[in-house]
């Protein structure tokens, strides 16, 4: 929270009257973007059609008079969100669909990039979310306006030089740096008192997609022939299933488990009970951060615990979380 999800804001939204009158228009915009191939070259045009069509007196489209400013100045981000859920966002990578305790199904934002949460509370803001519903044909809710807002920040800003802390991957001397120039705290390195016992194998690059996957699976099953257990962290829950899907298939007697949704009782269990010789964990990064995995005697004797880090993290402290899983125990 302090440096990853600094600016991450915390907000506190109101549905202010007629908002369920706009889902109409967020309609009529992902229609304009759906019909269209080339969506950034032509995003101000479609900004200039949507206010003449909302601005025609004879159009089908109804707008509550309390409402038109804010529409007007709404239909740029409106647009630049509609591209963004057609053209980027991805199922399984930035958002899972889920079905909430209504059964109603609902979108669930991830933490892809830091934690691999699932985020079943978070809303995205000015359309974004609706657009998404739209893009897989979900339930529609109205768009939502921020009354109230604060980032993590401007939370600890508030504490002054009062915060206190401890964490086993600060990071780099650029990131305690960081923390002194922002939060004017200091830092201190205690050492482990019990040594870290992992060995950190080269590194292997892949030309591409195909290649990255077979060698994921081959390390998989040349360890897993050890009767050691094996860690697969990868970046997004799809890469995660994909991965399970083909260890499955090159070899199904495996017992292959996947922890990519916290959510998810049954997912959240792999983590909690002991890992036995040959099984095989595929999960996101909420097995790879503040997660101490218990190994069985037989695993530690067959070489203890393999873990494969799929892709490279956007910085040092999701990585050295992920090598951390048993060895920060000693084993």
């Amino acid at each position: 929270m302090l440096i990853d999800e600094n600016n991450t804001l915390a907000r506190l939204a109101d549905q202010l009257p007629g908002m369920e009158w706009l889902n109409p228009i967020l309609f009529g915009i992902w229609r304009c973007i759906e019909a269209q191939d080339d969506l950034y070259s032509k995003r101000d045009v479609i900004v200039d059609q949507m206010r003449k069509l909302l601005g025609d007196p004879q159009s089908d489209l109804k707008i509550p008079e309390h409402l038109k400013e804010f529409v007007n100045e709404s239909i740029p981000i409106w647009i630049d969100h509609a591209i963004l859920a057609r053209a980027e966002y991805r199922l399984d990578h930035h958002y899972m669909i889920k079905s909430d305790q209504t059964r109603t199904k609902r979108i669930m934002s991830i933490d892809f990039s830091n934690t691999g949460v699932v985020q079943p509370s978070t809303t995205w803001s000015d359309g974004l979310h609706q657009f998404l519903q739209i893009k897989h044909g979900l339930k529609m809710t109205p768009l939502s306006v921020t009354s109230n807002y604060l980032s993590n920040l401007g939370l600890f800003m508030r504490y002054g030089k009062n915060i206190f802390g401890l964490t086993g991957t600060i990071g780099s001397k650029e990131t305690r740096e960081l923390l002194h120039r922002i939060y004017q705290v200091d830092t201190i390195i205690i050492p482990s008192f019990k040594e870290k016992r992992h060995v950190q194998l080269k590194a292997i690059i892949t030309a591409d997609d195909d290649q990255w996957l077979t060698t994921i699976v081959s390390e998989t099953l040349s360890n897993a022939q050890k009767q050691r257990a094996v860690l697969i962290i990868c970046e997004t829950r799809l890469d995660a299933k994909t991965i399970s899907k083909q260890i499955q298939r090159a070899d199904p007697t495996l017992f292959v488990r996947l922890y990519t949704d916290n959510t998810n009782a049954v997912e959240s269990n792999v983590v909690e009970n002991r890992i036995e010789a040959g099984d095989i964990i595929v999960a996101t990064n909420l097995a790879g951060r503040g997660t101490d995995l218990k190994t069985s005697p037989s695993v530690e004797t067959n070489g203890g615990l393999h873990v494969c880090l799929t892709y490279l993290p956007n910085n040092v402290r999701v990585e050295e979380q992920a090598f951390g899983r048993t060895s920060r125990q000693g084993q």
